[in-house]
């Protein structure tokens, strides 16, 4: 007696808990927003989806009502078959709002059992929110600081054999038709979600032919372009811009005007206005790559020839003694010296600078001091060249193009100095060391951001230059000071 007591009290108390768990309601208004409470602006008109599911097997006959307190919602009721587990309907609605905090209920009852979702709105009335724009953009919102803002360097629509040969491009993958990424920061109360809507045109006003989807990957998707709707922002969201098209027909410079709306509002919090600069690089890329490869890189080749066969014996053994003391004392320490400078972003060059400018032109000054010849210094790079394919294990062509325009700029400028013709001065060694050197390096970083389609700023290029060519003044004047000691260790 007492067991069949005990059976039919539990049936009572768990016979609420089932019924409750046949159906499962929520009320996603406005769209996107799952929470039970929603900061909203005042009189706004929401939309969104009353979402019904079903939690036991068999069909359920289920009619809602939708209570709106402080608020009109429509429709006021609906009627949904569901006829087997996880089986759902979604239902949308539009709730309009005063200026008041307002609340909606939705209770839906199937099979005589019933569930009930509630959404508080409270209005705001201020909202303090300031947003950044990043661009480009990597895919955790990062920026380079190197990098001019705003400014994206396409990929061509044809990517020559040669270029292809010194960057290792492959032919497929990749996306032809996208421009870059942007990533929108907004700084607002933790929680608060905004809809951000990009508008972009072109300088006369009409709407710009970009987007935020592939068109050209998938012609199916709807072709909408000039507009871009971004949801759901808490945070940062990373979003990637399209062209209709090969990204390179989209060269030119775009207004986009960014309007922020709050999740469950109809007007902007914030508005602003920037512009962005497309670039496509082809033709500078393969300028570069042909001018290193059929100019610089025979002038090496003859250099070292006519070095070779110039020379004595004592000045190929000088060059082959220079080349593995410059790998050991410069490009290996250096190398560390990059990682330990990389916490100084893009003044990086000022701890390694001291390694590969001034130590380095310190040793390039007695070298050409004591063996004022053509030749000398290309090979010197040639060997030194050599040791770091053998001791890092791999060869690049870019790295052989660069050593080709080092060699010409620095033996041109030495040459027409008439340092390597026999007067070694202090003047004639030291002013086109480091004027041979800045233009190097500026045609070197030119020669990189073309084929990699990188785009630098201005001031970091010239503060770049200009630092590195003070270390290298530097290690110029210790050079030549040094030479006479080197001189005498030599002679003895």
């Amino acid at each position: 007696m007492s067991s069949r007591v005990l059976a039919a009290l539990l049936t009572l108390l768990l016979a609420p808990l089932a019924c409750a768990s046949a159906v499962a309601v929520q009320l996603r208004v406005p769209h996107g927003a799952a929470g039970d409470v929603v900061h909203v602006q005042p009189n706004a008109t929401l939309g969104g989806i009353v979402a019904v599911e079903s939690r036991q097997d068999g069909a359920l006959h289920c009619r809602a009502r939708l209570v709106c307190h402080n608020c009109t919602v429509s429709p006021e009721e609906f009627t949904a078959v569901l006829r087997l587990r996880h089986d759902a309907r979604a239902v949308p609605v539009e709730v309009r709002l005063g200026g008041s905090t307002a609340e909606l209920r939705a209770v839906v009852e199937c099979n005589g059992s019933a569930a009930v979702a509630r959404k508080l709105f409270i209005p705001r009335a201020e909202w303090r929110v300031g947003v950044e724009v990043v661009a480009p953009s990597d895919i955790f919102c990062s920026f380079d600081q190197r990098y001019e803002p705003y400014t994206f360097i396409v990929r061509p629509s044809y990517v020559p054999e040669l270029i292809r040969l010194i960057t290792q491009e492959s032919r497929a993958g990749g996306h032809p038709d996208l421009i870059g990424l942007v990533c929108i920061r907004v700084n607002s109360t933790a929680g608060l979600k905004y809809t951000a809507v990009l508008m972009f045109a072109r300088p006369d006003g009409s709407p710009a032919p970009i987007s935020t989807q592939s068109l050209l990957l998938h012609p199916e998707l709807p072709q909408q372009h000039g507009t871009a709707v971004v949801p759901d922002i808490e945070g940062y969201q990373v979003v990637p811009l399209f062209y209709p098209g090969h990204a390179e027909q989209a060269a030119g410079r775009y207004r986009v005007t960014l309007l922020l709306i709050p999740q469950g509002g109809s007007r902007p919090v914030y508005n602003t206005t920037f512009y962005i600069t497309v670039i496509s690089t082809r033709g500078e890329a393969v300028a570069l790559a042909a001018f290193s490869a059929f100019v610089a890189i025979p002038a090496m080749v003859y250099l070292l020839f006519r070095f070779a066969r110039r020379a004595t014996l004592g000045d190929l053994a000088f060059a082959a003694l220079m080349a593995p003391l410059l790998f050991v004392t410069v490009y290996i320490p250096g190398s560390v010296a990059r990682g330990i400078g990389a916490f100084l972003g893009p003044f990086d060059w000022l701890v390694y600078g001291i390694l590969f400018d001034t130590v380095e032109f310190a040793l390039l000054a007695i070298a050409v001091t004591l063996r004022p010849k053509p030749g000398v210094l290309t090979a010197i790079f040639f060997f030194r060249w050599l040791l770091s394919v053998l001791y890092f294990g791999r060869a690049s062509v870019i790295s052989a193009l660069w050593l080709a325009t080092s060699a010409l700029f620095y033996e041109g400028a030495l040459y027409l100095s008439g340092a390597t013709r026999g007067r070694p001065t202090f003047a004639r060694v030291a002013v086109p060391l480091v004027l041979g050197g800045a233009f190097d390096r500026y045609v070197d970083m030119v020669m990189y951001m073309a084929l990699y389609r990188l785009y630098y700023a201005g001031w970091y290029l010239l503060s770049y230059v200009i630092g590195t060519s003070v270390y290298s003044a530097l290690g110029a004047l210790l050079g030549r000071q040094y030479a006479r000691v080197v001189r005498g260790a030599l002679h003895e």
